[in-house]
């Protein structure tokens, strides 16, 4: 077990560049009834000189088991019509999935953002009505991009109801072989699904212009996060000790819940740092979560992030070192109830001991291992999906917009 620093002096420059990043990669998931965090993980390659509207966003499976979208790559939908409304509280009606953000005139032009009109957000939404938050126009929001000069530019929350959405990938029952069911179905705390916006204006305000800042040759400014570093892939990696962690989401908090919410203290240059790991080997209700009237158990170990008590409606988020490498998803709240949270990690190396050989399987989440029978990788090439991310780890040759795809030998 790693022993974590007992300070961490985090420069605040490159503290707010991160945070910045992870805002931009971070959306809220909501329905009427049920709401989390999610980001964009990859999309689909436009053709030269367009915007992408297909995008693949991660969060946790806990958050994705409450909504009822399409099915077309067949991962199985967690709830049934006429169990919709049934998980909605005070009798409401479940309405379709939004995809919502905080945009601002600075983020969305790459221009140097004042942290204290977040606050300023704040008191915009105050004063106005959740249908007007939810329906704010997109067009005008395009249009106000473009005009340093008028008022309309103040940080406000932009939400739409995607053309299409579909669960794309879940992992359960994940693992060739195992010693440690104990007979039940396990599974991650992680889900992707598959968003379709209406057009490339939709797409380019609520990714906040991710693609023309991260991946356009002709337009970036920043890399983008690094999903695949494999320094934290051990529990006991050195690279886990002296690390600060930073997460950004949309947790629910009253007049404020729909601004992004970040661990990251300027004040006292504080992020979050690893506090240890946690081995869900005991297969307990909490760690179980429902799937079309099935239960799966969280299996494997999840890291303790000490400063990053979020709240509901922030699991889903991101967590990224100082330098964008991705660690995993916020996935709960400690529960002796301090200022810790547990991160579900992208990948891991197998864990165990005397008692339990098989105490915590390897896996990877997005390119698989060995023993894996599933991963977004394996969906994305069964699916013939040609993203940026197949491109870019060579899971796929793409030659060129109109060629075929064909699995790398």
């Amino acid at each position: 077990m790693f022993t974590p620093a007992t300070t961490l002096n985090v420069e605040s420059e490159k503290a707010k560049e991160i945070i910045e990043t992870l805002e931009d990669y971070t959306v809220l998931i909501s329905t009427s009834c049920h709401r989390g965090t999610g980001w964009f993980l990859d999309f689909d390659i436009p053709n030269k000189g367009r915007y992408p509207t297909t995008w693949y966003v991660g969060t946790n499976s806990h958050v994705a088991s409450k909504f009822l979208l399409g099915d077309k790559y067949k991962v199985g939908n967690p709830i049934n019509s006429s169990s919709l409304d049934q998980k909605c509280y005070n009798n409401k009606k479940q309405t379709p999935i939004h995809l919502g953000r905080r945009w601002s005139y600075e983020s969305f032009n790459n221009k140097p953002r004042n942290r204290d009109r977040l606050e300023d957000a704040a008191f915009w939404h105050a004063a106005q009505s959740k249908n007007e938050r939810k329906n704010y126009n997109l067009k005008k929001v395009l249009a106000s991009s473009l005009n340093t000069n008028i008022k309309d530019n103040a940080p406000k929350f932009v939400s739409t109801e995607p053309k299409e959405a579909n669960f794309f990938y879940q992992p359960k029952n994940f693992i060739k072989t195992s010693a440690n069911r104990k007979g039940k179905d396990y599974t991650k705390d992680f889900t992707v699904i598959e968003i379709t916006f209406k057009d490339e204006n939709e797409a380019r305000v609520i990714t906040n212009n991710l693609f023309g800042k991260y991946h356009s040759s002709s337009t970036k400014y920043r890399n983008p996060l690094n999903f695949f570093h494999f320094g934290f892939k051990s529990a006991t990696s050195s690279e886990l000790n002296n690390r600060a962690f930073f997460t950004v989401g949309y947790p629910t908090n009253g007049w404020s819940s729909h601004l992004p919410f970040s661990n990251y203290s300027s004040s006292k240059r504080r992020a979050g740092k690893l506090k240890s790991n946690f081995v869900s080997d005991s297969w307990k209700d909490w760690l179980k979560i429902t799937w079309n009237k099935k239960d799966y158990w969280n299996w494997g170990y999840r890291h303790v992030l000490e400063n990053s008590f979020s709240g509901a409606g922030a699991s889903g988020s991101l967590v990224s070192d100082i330098n964008g490498n991705v660690l995993g998803l916020y996935s709960a709240i400690d529960r002796e109830g301090k200022n810790w949270g547990l991160i579900e990690p992208l990948r891991t190396v197998k864990t165990s001991t005397n008692n339990h050989p098989d105490l915590s399987p390897e896996h990877d989440l997005l390119s698989g291992s060995k023993d894996q029978t599933s991963s977004f990788k394996s969906e994305v090439i069964k699916n013939k999906r040609k993203t940026w991310m197949a491109r870019k780890m060579g899971w796929i040759k793409i030659v060129s917009s109109k060629s075929k795809t064909s699995k790398r030998r």
